[in-house]
């Protein structure tokens, strides 16, 4: 995404709800992103960063929808005939709330449609659509969470891979602090361009951590998250985030803090580190190491 269209998307999506304020019981809430990595190790690739926008729009206890794009900008190791590569995610997400008549609690219906376009020279990480229901229910009385999704992800000149990825979340230290752990099931994978696997499966564990402090400077919350496995070509429903590049993710760690400054602001970083294999040119290991940070207000 070069500037000009950056500048436009900012403009619209800090304007509109302000022409939008009409619109009876809708609330908004835009955001901003900006990330920086490193690959230390890999052969092909070298540096990424990139920056995201996205608009929310809900109208409380009854449902909303979401739209937002992620560009991103690859440097390549020397030995890679094209020196970068630009990519851009695209998403729409529509969902809808729902009373839980047999158990005190709401469940969410959700629906993720991703697009996702790039200019690779060689591969199949291009022209990547995945569809993503889910289902999410929160208990009124309890504090405890479950949710389940499923992905449907279509590669050009390959086989539709099918994603399961159940999770369940609860609050213990009189809800000062949330466990949640997510699983992955992926399917119908291509061998031939899966290192090898015609399935994988992988686990996340996130910790929160809740103040309450009276200064804007003391973190809302931190979270600790720990992944394990083996996941390629998935979707993270949490962030919403389409993994399409050919490298195997086989686990990581992050740190993430959200401070918020107003009622209506607020501010979240991220520390991560990831562990890849890929087999471009020989097989080998490497990490990505990335920063990010995302402003946020409501309306």
């Amino acid at each position: 995404m070069n500037t000009k269209s950056f500048m436009l998307w900012l403009f619209c999506l800090f304007s509109f709800p302000v022409l939008a304020q009409a619109q009876d019981g809708l609330q908004f809430n835009t955001a901003v992103n900006a990330m920086s990595g490193d690959y230390n190790g890999s052969l092909v690739m070298k540096k990424q960063h990139g920056v995201g926008i996205r608009l929310n729009a809900e109208q409380p206890n009854v449902g909303g929808f979401s739209v937002g794009l992620q560009s991103t900008h690859i440097d390549m190791q020397p030995l890679v005939p094209k020196a970068t590569q630009d990519q851009n995610n695209w998403l729409l997400s529509g969902y809808a709330y729902a009373p839980s008549t047999s158990l005190s609690g709401r469940f969410k219906w959700q629906l993720d449609v991703h697009r996702v376009l790039n200019d690779a020279s060689q591969g199949n990480s291009d022209g990547v659509t995945a569809v993503v229901p889910q289902l999410s229910w929160v208990s009124f009385d309890r504090p405890l969470t479950f949710d389940l999704s499923y992905a449907q992800s279509r590669y050009p000149n390959t086989r539709t891979i099918h994603q399961l990825s159940p999770s369940v979340g609860f609050g213990f230290n009189n809800n000062q602090n949330w466990f949640q752990i997510r699983g992955y099931l992926i399917q119908n994978l291509e061998p031939s361009l899966s290192m090898g696997m015609s399935s994988s499966h992988a686990t996340d564990f996130r910790l929160t951590q809740l103040f309450q402090s009276p200064s804007p400077w003391v973190p809302q919350s931190v979270t600790l998250g720990l992944e394990r496995g083996k996941k390629i070509y998935f979707v993270d429903a949490v962030t919403q985030t389409v993994h399409n590049l050919p490298m195997r993710n086989d686990g990581g760690e992050s740190v993430a803090a959200v401070w918020r400054f107003s009622q209506s602001s607020q501010v979240k970083v991220q520390l991560q580190q990831t562990h890849y294999f890929s087999n471009d040119y020989i097989a080998h290991d490497f990490t990505l190491k990335t920063f990010s940070a995302q402003v946020g207000r409501d309306w």
